[in-house]
């Protein structure tokens, strides 16, 4: 049976970013926040690398299915998400982040807590993406990617929302000196209260293929994207806890 919270389940979040129970800052952003310069970098480097591939995963996921899907309706629903993940439909016309990637857009984002250069984690990232199989993947497995990645998506933006809080509470920087164009835009897209929001444009992308989407080689998949996930995010929080804790 796929466990539908196993990825946000990992101490990534719930330890890593996430408010702690007691309220405040939690241990880790305590330790880091109160070291030095290069050692906060070093701490956001790692925060990145483990979300960064993640993000990055779906828009290839939603361009599998805008290019497989023989449905008219799923088709034109995936390439909006598609091309909004790329950038190509900011919520405000003229945007500056334009044409850029949301897994950019969420590299910059944490480049600005940092004050210093943020790298793009590209074996992190390579490695994740050759591990889920899913470049050349079939149209069940790219459904079933998409279906995850957006049924997550509003818990991560509510938990890197609060490590925000707890970062400028420590840090005492001001929320004019941050980025955070990718966590707004994403508070109003990722969430179900609204057919428009992507929620529920993918249970509308998800509608023709009822059939596929209720057999067990569909749960698999879905299961298969939350495990080899999870062990990714095992590998980025041991990096953490052997330097942080």
């Amino acid at each position: 049976m796929v466990n539908e919270r196993k990825i946000m389940q990992h101490p990534y979040w719930t330890k890593v970013l996430a408010l702690p129970e007691c309220g405040g800052i939690n241990q880790y952003i305590s330790t880091a926040t109160t070291a030095d310069q290069d050692t906060k970098r070093d701490f956001l480097q790692l925060v990145t690398n483990g979300f960064y591939p993640i993000s990055l995963t779906s828009p290839i996921a939603f361009g599998r299915v805008a290019k497989l899907s023989t449905n008219v309706k799923t088709k034109r629903i995936a390439n909006i998400i598609y091309e909004v993940e790329l950038g190509k439909h900011p919520l405000i016309n003229g945007h500056p982040y334009t044409n850029i990637t949301h897994s950019e857009q969420f590299r910059m984002s944490i480049e600005s807590l940092a004050k210093d250069n943020i790298f793009i984690p590209e074996s992190e990232a390579e490695n994740l993406i050759k591990n889920l199989k899913i470049r050349g993947c079939s149209l069940i497995q790219a459904l079933a990617t998409c279906d995850v990645i957006e049924h997550i998506a509003p818990e991560a933006i509510s938990i890197f929302k609060d490590f925000y809080s707890q970062w400028q509470i420590a840090t005492g920087r001001k929320s004019s000196d941050i980025d955070t164009t990718f966590f707004d835009e994403h508070a109003l897209l990722e969430d179900n209260k609204s057919e428009e929001q992507h929620i529920g444009m993918v249970e509308k992308l998800l509608k023709p293929y009822k059939k596929i989407v209720e057999n067990r080689t569909y749960k698999k998949k879905k299961q298969t994207y939350h495990e080899r996930v999870f062990k990714h995010l095992d590998t980025v929080y041991n990096e953490i806890k052997g330097s942080f804790l």
